[in-house]
């Protein structure tokens, strides 16, 4: 088994991290919840109810990663949304997920 390749089943930690509104947005009720790995947040999870056009009630969702890991979602056995591993942690700004990383300050002597 290659350790840089293992599956891992993901869990719903089914309390919100965030809840939030945007009327600008027609946003009326969202919510963040995480898709982890033990208690290792690897996916944010968008749920979206949106103002009601034409009478009929709206939602949406959407994902996002906080993760460098290969990610996959499914819905009914359909794989909905995936992700690429990242060429390790470190990336510019402008990738899916980066990390920054600075050398610590050299220490001086007094």
């Amino acid at each position: 088994m290659n350790p840089e390749n293992a599956r891992y089943e993901l869990r719903l930690l089914i309390q919100p991290v965030h809840r939030y509104r945007d009327a600008a947005q027609t946003i009326d009720d969202g919510e963040v919840f995480l898709l982890a790995y033990d208690n290792n947040p690897q996916i944010l999870l968008f749920i979206e109810i949106l103002s009601p056009a034409a009478g009929e009630m709206r939602w949406q969702y959407f994902l996002a990663r906080v993760s460098s890991a290969d990610l996959r979602v499914c819905l009914d056995d359909k794989e909905i949304w995936a992700q690429e591993r990242t060429p390790g942690i470190i990336g510019k700004p402008t990738d899916y997920y980066w990390h920054m990383v600075t050398k610590p300050e050299p220490k001086t002597e007094p």
